[in-house]
């Protein structure tokens, strides 16, 4: 893949339309002498029209023109914030409307002036995909009465075309002169993305000079970039300032489009290149760090702190669709959701489980809830996309909006008893026109499955001779496991809850005087409790034949120790998190009782001087 189709193909993801409506007036026009011409209209087939309702998930709808072109639209999920029917119609001919000679291919959308939060993408197959000399090709979107156009890049997707599609009725891709594209009546531009775009495929040199095309690009850099990110990085943390930052970030990713669209090489370019990337790149970031500084705002929460946490959402998003979610910034998902961790965390609401049987349809009913970490019992009114799928059932509807309660609902149906269904909640962001967008605030749960859950007590206390003297452990806290019979053994769905342990050694040691002083140390004390993040199935052993799971947990252990010379203590603390955890042990399973068809109903489990049960819901 060439340079110009690879980030085409960003820019296709990554662009978010702030465009206006389409609009214009009629479509006539004048001959050279001042008389009045006849236009002739635009052609459509409308007997191979084809609709289809999408939403916010995104989805894709394609018409066969009768000489055997492909017309797919594909839309992104968050591009619509509701249920859309939309419609799809070959155009045979563009009439007398400009572009019409050098077409390639068109199709007609409605509904008319529909605009889209995120671009869609039209892809064209069976067209041609070469330019006569002195031309190339251009990608088009026109209002619905062919007044006013606006110029998209056009990018080589194997063997067919692809344009962005921003906002409705026709799009499609021709080729055209320079003088061709300067006749092209454009729509008012009132976004500098647009801007970037129509100057750019206009003025670019036929020839392709890079020297042409760099001065081109460079005064658009300095005269239209540069003064936006030297605002937007000088605006108050304010969220009715979002619209202005996004348009910043979003017109950059336009230039940088067009840079690697026309082939010119970053040194042509003295340092733009490098310096806008990085100006972007701080913008975001800059706009996470002030986000979760909101959300720590002291109690009483209220409105500053979800605004601050949208707000760090909303340019990690940004980041991710226009490629700047580098780990060096801490822009990709990992940091930012971990970095938003300590403010807030999504978890699921315990509801109860459907009875499955196959071939009966079901509701299976989710709930998410946002917990802040300074008020954990305080509810936030916050929505979140659901996501559920599952290879043993059907799903009416896998991917939505919950309600303001948190609330999600499909109907199902189970090609078995044990069907299992993975079920993700994400935390949604907005985008400055309002549309929701998912953020990386996400957490994810298994239900059904003949699950059997429980909770795992963990009391235990020691004593003994230490080093020097006596010592004692104790252990307190509960696991929570749900676990699933497969045939191959026991997989742990997921493991949670707290464990606290605290062993302490008594030691002796003479100070200079030569008089013995006695130290109590505390070794392997859990400064705060860890949670627990994952378990493993142990397979069965000669010792425990039915098997165990080994649990890890996130934390911090401190270790106290005493120098005997000196009679003096050091202390040292390690931090354990998901990616280096803390190993808690085993817990032993050590009876499971079944029904008259096998299936485990009730598994006993061994923790550390408690046993507790596993049951089928």
């Amino acid at each position: 893949m060439t340079t110009t189709h690879r980030l085409f193909a960003t820019l296709l993801v990554a662009t978010i339309a702030l465009l206006q409506a389409c609009g214009g007036g009629g479509a006539g026009g004048t001959s050279d002498s001042g008389s009045a011409t006849v236009a002739l209209p635009v052609q459509v087939d409308s007997a191979r029209a084809t609709t289809a309702t999408l939403g916010a998930a995104g989805g894709t709808l394609s018409a066969t023109a009768a000489d055997g072109r492909v017309y797919t639209l594909t839309v992104p999920a968050g591009a619509l914030a509701a249920d859309t029917a939309i419609s799809a119609t070959p155009i045979t001919s563009m009439g007398s409307a400009p572009l019409a000679a050098g077409l390639k291919g068109a199709v007609r959308f409605g509904p008319a002036g529909l605009k889209f939060a995120l671009p869609a993408t039209l892809r064209i197959e069976g067209a041609a995909t070469t330019a006569a000399a002195g031309k190339r090709l251009v990608g088009f979107v026109r209002s619905n009465d062919g007044a006013t156009h606006n110029l998209v890049p056009v990018a080589l997707a194997g063997s067919a075309l692809q344009v962005p599609v921003l906002h409705f009725s026709d799009g499609g891709v021709a080729e055209a002169s320079a003088a061709e594209l300067a006749a092209i009546p454009l729509a008012p531009i009132t976004d500098p993305v647009q801007e970037i775009w129509d100057t750019a495929l206009r003025e670019a040199s036929p020839s392709g000079s890079e020297d042409q095309n760099a001065a081109m690009l460079a005064r658009l850099h300095d005269q239209k970039l540069q003064p936006l990110l030297d605002t937007a990085a000088t605006l108050a943390a304010d969220v009715t300032q979002d619209a202005f930052r996004e348009s910043a970030v979003a017109t950059w990713a336009a230039w940088q489009g067009m840079v690697d669209f026309f082939a010119v090489p970053a040194a042509k370019l003295g340092n733009r290149v490098d310096q806008a990337r990085a100006r972007t790149s701080a913008l975001l970031a800059d706009q996470v760090v002030r986000g979760k500084a909101a959300c720590l705002a002291p109690l009483p929460l209220n409105l500053p702190q979800l605004q601050g946490l949208w707000r760090a959402l909303w340019a990690q998003v940004l980041a991710q669709q226009y490629g700047l979610d580098s780990l060096a910034q801490a822009l990709d998902a990992a940091s930012v959701a971990r970095s938003l961790n300590d403010c807030a965390r999504v978890a699921f609401v315990p509801r109860p489980e459907p009875a499955l049987e196959a071939g009966r349809a079901v509701s299976l009913d989710t709930q998410a809830d946002l917990i802040f970490a300074a008020a954990p019992n305080e509810q936030a009114p916050v929505q979140f996309e659901f996501a559920v799928s599952s290879a043993d059932a059907g799903i009416a509807n896998p991917r939505g909006f919950g309600n303001g309660a948190g609330q999600y609902t499909t109907v199902v149906t189970p090609r078995n008893g044990g069907a299992l269904f993975e079920v993700q909640a994400c935390l949604l962001t907005f985008l400055a026109n309002g549309t929701p967008v998912p953020g990386v605030m996400c957490a994810r749960q298994t239900l059904g499955g003949g699950v059997l859950a429980g909770s795992v007590p963990q009391q235990l206390s020691t004593g003994g001779s230490g080093i020097n003297g006596q010592g004692s452990a104790s252990f307190s806290g509960a696991i929570t496991l749900r676990v699933q019979e497969t045939a191959v053994g026991l997989t742990v769905l997921s493991a949670s809850g707290q464990v606290q342990a605290v062993q302490n050694n008594e030691q002796v040691c003479r100070d200079a005087t030569g008089l013995p002083r006695r130290f109590v140390l505390v070794t392997g004390e859990l400064e705060r409790q860890l949670t627990v993040v994952r378990a493993s199935f142990v397979q069965p052993s000669t010792a425990f034949p039915l098997g165990a799971f080994n649990v890890f947990m996130s934390g911090t252990t401190t270790e106290r120790t005493l120098d005997l010379d000196s009679c003096t203590i050091s202390s040292r603390t390690t931090p354990h998190d998901e990616a280096t955890p803390f190993s808690f042990g085993a817990l032993r399973v050590l009876g499971i009782e079944r029904d008259a068809n096998g299936r485990a109903t009730r598994i006993e489990v061994q923790g550390r001087g408690s046993n507790g049960l596993l049951v089928r819901p």
